[in-house]
């Protein structure tokens, strides 16, 4: 026992090091660096606060009542990772497991940072280290290696994995960032890539376990006024029944970037219930799509149905890239509190955040590091307090769940997606007669239900035929369409296949 107890300490004594060494020795990052990814931006906190958890993990009690609903919680992560694994098991639910990404070396984005899964594990086994697979930094390495493949690149990316100290015996696991919006498109080979990338993670090199991991997925900002070409995509998306039958394969964890803005939130007086549903309409959209597919998207309902891990916003501050927070720290504390209430009332038992602080204003470090503290031990908190059953509010505490900001409205664009709204094909070229012995060419295009034209990535397949006597079915050319099939039926014109 004191031998294990001596082993302990010098562990705990090197991992305070490294966070010092990986941070510097100030309370927290200058202002100019705090967009590098190091572990903590915090370091000397972060580390004093990791030993205390980790000494006191023996003495911990955490008891899942029966009424304590379980959430399996994944964080985006490209910096500080550290410090908000260690602020999430300061206040931890006893029914959550919590992954949280480390980013890769920024020098080459396929190799996985090393020194850091053990750090995360070592917070409880509630705790898991998921390796940041960068598709950008894969698309690198298969340049400056002719010959290999995607599956190839999942093999040696799982190799490389185990090799940084990921151990997917004991949690760990991968989370690929991201697929991008050619996958949604059907861009090329963009979707049989993915597919062949994420079997070569998931099989490994047959040494090592297969296992499932996560999915990072560009999404759509909150604030987006025009979203029918985006729903006619999804929607062509969802009925590639091979692409979801490979996800349901490989994929444990779904996660639809969702980068709320605090603009479509905090609306001067607008209750809370309603600030909640708009919150949902976009949280919730793509299984709220896949829960009125037809028969041929089954199996993407299906898939989502069981994977879908929304990827809320907790990333502050930011007027670009992460949805709009550049609000005062305490209006963002309200925010994420009701995303969790959200994410909690429409049943999620999976759902995320994305942490990536960025200090805006160029505060003074010491204030920086304040604020970012109270929004993570915010964030912590209404998880944990979120947890036992019918308690969706108990994220909003006794204050949270409300701030107000000038301008802001709420995105009830989102709510188009309670509807499946099959796409059209229409005439582009004006009517005309057809006369014998003679050519004459007609033009459609593809639109959406709203009558947007846009172009489907794979093609599409329809029916094509005559109702005239005189014009027979061999005459009728489609050369021009690269594959694509268009229907002539009775004058009129609809999408088949």
């Amino acid at each position: 026992m004191q031998l294990h107890r001596l082993a302990a300490l010098a562990v705990l004594a090197c991992a305070v090091a490294a966070l010092t060494a990986a941070g510097g020795a100030g309370a927290a990052a200058p202002a100019k660096r705090a967009a590098q990814p190091v572990p903590s931006l915090t370091p000397k906190a972060t580390a004093a606060l990791w030993r205390r958890i980790v000494r006191e993990r023996p003495s911990r009690t955490f008891r899942a009542t029966g009424d304590c609903r379980p959430l399996r919680a994944v964080f985006y992560a490209p910096t500080d990772w550290l410090r908000l694994t260690t602020k999430l098991a300061a206040a931890a639910s006893p029914c959550a497991q919590y992954f949280i990404t480390v980013p890769p070396l920024v020098a080459d984005k396929s190799q996985p940072r090393i020194d850091q899964a053990w750090r995360i594990r070592a917070l409880g086994p509630s705790f898991h280290a998921l390796a940041e697979i960068h598709v950008a930094g894969w698309t690198t390495w298969l340049a400056n290696n002719p010959g290999k493949t995607w599956y190839e690149a999942g093999v040696e990316a799982r190799r490389r994995m185990a090799a940084a100290g990921y151990d997917v015996s004991l949690g760990d696991g991968w989370a690929v960032n991201e697929l991008s919006s050619a996958v949604r498109v059907g861009n090329g080979n963009s979707r049989a890539n993915m597919r062949a990338f994420l079997r070569g993670l998931y099989e490994g090199d047959g040494a090592l376990p297969r296992v499932r991991g996560a999915v990072f997925i560009t999404g759509m900002n909150q604030g987006t006024g025009e979203l029918s070409v985006y729903q006619a995509r999804v929607q062509d998306w969802y009925e590639d029944a091979g692409f979801w039958q490979d996800m349901s394969a490989y994929v444990s964890d779904w996660s639809q970037e969702l980068y709320g803005d605090v603009r479509s939130y905090a609306v001067p007086g607008v209750p809370l219930d309603a600030r909640r549903d708009s919150l949902n309409d976009y949280l919730q959209h793509q299984v709220t799509l896949a829960s009125v597919a037809p028969p041929s998207a089954s199996a993407a309902a299906a898939f989502l149905q069981s994977a879908s891990s929304p990827l809320g916003n907790a990333a502050w501050a930011y007027d670009a890239a992460f949805g709009w927070t550049a609000a005062p720290v305490d209006l963002m504390q309200h925010f994420v509190s009701a995303q969790t209430a959200a994410l909690r009332s429409a049943g999620n038992p999976r759902f995320g955040f994305a942490w990536s602080p960025k200090n805006l204003w160029a505060l003074p470090a010491a204030d920086f590091a304040a604020q970012t503290d109270a929004l993570l031990d915010r964030l912590a908190a209404a998880i944990r307090d979120s947890a036992p059953d019918g308690a969706d509010l108990g994220a909003c505490g006794t204050s949270w769940c409300a701030g107000d900001l000038d301008g802001a409205t709420l995105a009830t664009q989102w709510q188009t997606f309670d509807t499946w709204k099959p796409s059209q094909l229409a005439f582009t070229s004006a009517p005309g007669a057809l006369v014998a012995g003679t050519e004459a060419s007609y033009t459609v295009e593809l639109r959406t239900a709203t009558g947007i034209p846009y172009a489907a990535g794979l093609p599409v397949t329809v029916s094509l035929r005559s109702t005239s006597p005189g014009l027979s079915y061999g005459s009728m050319s489609t050369s021009k369409y690269a594959g694509r099939c268009w229907p002539f039926i009775d004058s009129t014109l609809s999408r088949c296949g």
